[in-house]
Protein backbone atom coordinates (compact mmCIF):
# COMPACT_ATOMS: atom_id res chain seq x y z
CA UNK A 1 0.00 0.00 0.00
CA UNK A 2 1.57 3.25 -1.16
CA UNK A 3 1.12 6.00 1.89
CA UNK A 4 1.58 9.87 1.25
CA UNK A 5 3.32 11.04 4.26
CA UNK A 6 1.60 12.95 6.95
CA UNK A 7 -0.88 13.14 4.87
CA UNK A 8 -2.80 9.68 3.60
CA UNK A 9 -3.12 6.28 2.92
CA UNK A 10 -3.98 5.39 -0.75
CA UNK A 11 -7.07 3.08 -1.24
CA UNK A 12 -5.47 0.52 -3.37
CA UNK A 13 -3.27 -2.47 -1.85
CA UNK A 14 -2.17 -5.78 -3.32
CA UNK A 15 -1.73 -8.77 -0.87
CA UNK A 16 0.40 -11.60 -1.31
CA UNK A 17 0.36 -15.29 0.39
CA UNK A 18 3.08 -16.53 2.32
CA UNK A 19 3.62 -19.16 4.89
CA UNK A 20 6.29 -18.48 7.97
CA UNK A 21 7.79 -20.91 9.39
CA UNK A 22 9.21 -21.20 12.93
CA UNK A 23 13.01 -20.39 13.31
CA UNK A 24 14.35 -24.36 13.20
CA UNK A 25 18.06 -25.08 14.59
CA UNK A 26 18.98 -28.36 13.53
CA UNK A 27 22.27 -30.38 13.16
CA UNK A 28 23.42 -33.77 11.90
CA UNK A 29 27.20 -34.47 12.39
CA UNK A 30 29.70 -36.57 10.76
CA UNK A 31 32.38 -38.20 13.42
CA UNK A 32 33.48 -41.43 11.49
CA UNK A 33 36.89 -39.96 11.65
CA UNK A 34 37.03 -39.58 15.22
CA UNK A 35 40.09 -41.27 16.90
CA UNK A 36 38.85 -43.52 19.48
CA UNK A 37 42.46 -44.29 21.66
CA UNK A 38 43.67 -41.06 23.61
CA UNK A 39 46.49 -40.44 25.49
CA UNK A 40 45.59 -38.33 28.86
CA UNK A 41 46.19 -34.91 27.44
CA UNK A 42 47.29 -35.90 24.10
CA UNK A 43 45.89 -33.55 21.16
CA UNK A 44 44.77 -35.33 17.41
CA UNK A 45 43.77 -33.28 14.67
CA UNK A 46 41.35 -35.20 12.30
CA UNK A 47 37.77 -33.54 10.72
CA UNK A 48 34.29 -33.41 11.66
CA UNK A 49 31.15 -32.34 8.90
CA UNK A 50 28.28 -30.32 10.19
CA UNK A 51 24.98 -30.09 8.43
CA UNK A 52 23.05 -27.24 8.71
CA UNK A 53 19.22 -29.21 8.78
CA UNK A 54 17.52 -26.43 10.12
CA UNK A 55 15.72 -23.26 8.34
CA UNK A 56 18.14 -20.76 9.63
CA UNK A 57 21.45 -19.65 8.30
CA UNK A 58 24.50 -20.41 11.19
CA UNK A 59 26.44 -17.38 11.20
CA UNK A 60 29.87 -17.95 11.58
CA UNK A 61 31.25 -14.67 12.91
CA UNK A 62 29.07 -11.75 14.50
CA UNK A 63 28.06 -11.20 18.30
CA UNK A 64 26.32 -15.00 18.56
CA UNK A 65 28.14 -17.30 16.10
CA UNK A 66 27.50 -20.84 15.89
CA UNK A 67 30.43 -23.15 16.95
CA UNK A 68 30.93 -26.74 17.09
CA UNK A 69 30.97 -27.47 21.00
CA UNK A 70 33.01 -30.44 21.46
CA UNK A 71 33.37 -32.15 24.74
CA UNK A 72 34.77 -35.26 26.69
CA UNK A 73 32.49 -36.25 29.36
CA UNK A 74 32.61 -38.74 32.00
CA UNK A 75 28.57 -40.06 33.06
CA UNK A 76 26.61 -36.71 32.83
CA UNK A 77 29.90 -34.51 33.42
CA UNK A 78 32.30 -32.48 30.97
CA UNK A 79 36.16 -32.92 31.80
CA UNK A 80 36.86 -30.60 28.50
CA UNK A 81 34.84 -28.01 26.61
CA UNK A 82 36.58 -26.78 22.95
CA UNK A 83 34.70 -24.81 20.63
CA UNK A 84 35.52 -24.50 16.92
CA UNK A 85 34.53 -21.72 14.33
CA UNK A 86 33.13 -22.59 11.38
CA UNK A 87 34.75 -21.26 8.03
CA UNK A 88 31.79 -19.26 6.96
CA UNK A 89 28.25 -18.93 7.12
CA UNK A 90 26.57 -22.39 6.73
CA UNK A 91 22.99 -21.69 5.38
CA UNK A 92 20.16 -24.28 5.29
CA UNK A 93 20.84 -27.45 4.13
CA UNK A 94 24.77 -26.75 3.45
CA UNK A 95 27.83 -28.91 5.31
CA UNK A 96 31.00 -27.74 5.82
CA UNK A 97 34.32 -29.82 7.01
CA UNK A 98 36.00 -28.85 9.86
CA UNK A 99 39.31 -29.99 10.52
CA UNK A 100 39.58 -29.65 14.45
CA UNK A 101 42.46 -29.95 17.05
CA UNK A 102 41.48 -31.80 19.80
CA UNK A 103 42.78 -32.43 23.45
CA UNK A 104 42.03 -34.95 25.95
CA UNK A 105 41.62 -34.62 29.49
CA UNK A 106 44.11 -35.31 31.85
CA UNK A 107 41.50 -38.49 33.24
CA UNK A 108 41.96 -42.34 31.67
CA UNK A 109 39.27 -44.52 31.25
CA UNK A 110 36.26 -45.16 29.14
CA UNK A 111 34.67 -41.91 28.04
CA UNK A 112 32.36 -40.26 25.41
CA UNK A 113 33.54 -37.39 23.20
CA UNK A 114 30.66 -35.19 22.69
CA UNK A 115 30.12 -33.12 19.46
CA UNK A 116 27.11 -30.39 19.64
CA UNK A 117 26.70 -26.87 17.90
CA UNK A 118 26.19 -24.38 20.30
CA UNK A 119 24.56 -20.03 19.21
CA UNK A 120 26.95 -18.68 21.20
CA UNK A 121 25.75 -16.88 24.17
CA UNK A 122 22.10 -18.12 23.61
CA UNK A 123 21.28 -21.48 23.28
CA UNK A 124 23.30 -25.41 22.73
CA UNK A 125 21.49 -27.30 20.00
CA UNK A 126 19.46 -30.04 20.94
CA UNK A 127 21.03 -32.65 18.10
CA UNK A 128 24.28 -34.43 19.38
CA UNK A 129 26.81 -36.91 18.45
CA UNK A 130 28.57 -39.78 20.86
CA UNK A 131 31.75 -41.21 20.56
CA UNK A 132 33.15 -44.05 23.02
CA UNK A 133 36.62 -43.03 23.07
CA UNK A 134 39.09 -44.72 25.70
CA UNK A 135 42.00 -42.52 27.54
CA UNK A 136 44.61 -43.89 28.97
Amino acid sequence: QMVKEYQFWFSQVSDVSVTVAAASWNASYGVSSTPTNWAANQTQTYSVTVTNNGNQTWNAGGSNPVHLGVHFMSGTNWLTDQRFTLPADLAPGASTSLTIAVTAPNTSGTLVLEYQMVKEYQFWFSQVSDVSVTVS
